[in-house]
């Protein structure tokens, strides 16, 4: 059975929240300055749209508590990489930039495979409550 509008847009600001997070995730680790800063307001965007679509599939009364845990942990596999740069920046040891771009691709690759897996599910999900 194919989705009804509301549940259409509510899918659509997911995958948009998926998309704009874990995209801006990445380019964080490799900006600095101004360009950080703006990098950094577009990330806390996706994590807006994360909000308000699971607000709205909830007033919906849809359960999607699941779908959107995995996608926190996904988001939280940054925080270490964040933490080596945050203490390179103070002085602690030097960052290898090039040990760090590799890992921050390698991690959003496998993010973004796994939060389309986990789309995937969601949809299903969806389509099974429809009927």
């Amino acid at each position: 059975m194919p989705l009804n509008k509301e549940q259409k847009v509510n899918f659509t600001l997911f995958l948009l929240a998926i998309l704009v997070t874990f995209s801006m995730l990445a380019l964080l680790q490799l900006v600095s300055s101004l360009l950080f800063v703006i990098v950094l307001l577009l990330m806390h965007g996706g994590v807006v749209l994360f909000i308000v679509s699971k607000k709205r599939f909830q007033r919906a009364s849809v359960a999607v508590k699941p779908f959107y845990k995995r996608e926190y942990i996904m988001l939280a596999l940054y925080l270490p990489i964040l933490a080596y740069k945050i203490l390179g920046k103070l002085g602690l040891y030097t960052v290898n930039e090039c040990l760090k771009m590799w890992v921050v691709l390698v991690l959003t690759g496998l993010c973004l495979v796994g939060s389309a897996i986990n789309a995937l599910y969601l949809f299903r999900h969806l389509k099974k409550s429809a009927l």
